[in-house]
């Protein structure tokens, strides 16, 4: 099953902004600059996993908390040619942390995210959409486990269910 055949569609953005994070008409380019970039690696974060990111110059390390539902910075810069181990969570932006700690509300929200229990507490996800993004973002190797075999087939039952009751 490819992920085109399930709905993961995220939500928009429906976060306020937070009381220290910096007005856009005060946004420089290397701001707008340090946000595009940013959110273009959030958006690739997609797939459960760990992985292992040099520095090409002195970064900054983010990590999304799905309690607080935002990106938190991580204290320690990392310097050139570092390499750090990253989660699903975790990305590395090459931008300074004072930037990114300014900047920091106006990032996307992890798309992994939509697949927690805290997203679908608060109402942004359903058990239902929660799995399929949950079954998409498992790497190749965990998709040859009895659990995700089983989870799939849950999934498909339950969609199969859904239909039958919608007619």
């Amino acid at each position: 099953m490819s992920k085109k055949e399930r709905k993961c569609d995220y939500p928009e953005e429906e976060r306020e902004p937070e009381e220290k994070c910096v007005n856009p008409t005060e946004f420089s380019d290397k701001d707008i600059e340090a946000i595009v970039q940013t959110n273009m690696q959030i958006l690739d974060l997609t797939e459960y996993g760990m992985r292992r990111q040099r520095a090409k110059k002195k970064s900054t390390e983010l990590m999304w908390s799905n309690e607080a539902e935002k990106w938190v910075i991580v204290y320690k810069p990392v310097n050139p040619n570092e390499v750090v181990e990253l989660d699903a969570n975790e990305i590395l932006v090459p931008f300074s942390k004072a930037r990114m700690q300014r900047l920091a509300c106006h990032l996307k929200t992890l798309p992994l995210f939509y697949a927690s229990i805290e997203a679908q507490a608060r109402g942004k996800a359903t058990r239902k959409s929660a799995l399929a993004l949950w079954l998409d973002a498992q790497p190749k190797e965990a998709r040859e486990s009895e659990l995700y075999k089983a989870l799939e087939q849950q999934y498909w039952e339950e969609l199969t269910k859904q239909g039958e009751e919608e007619k």
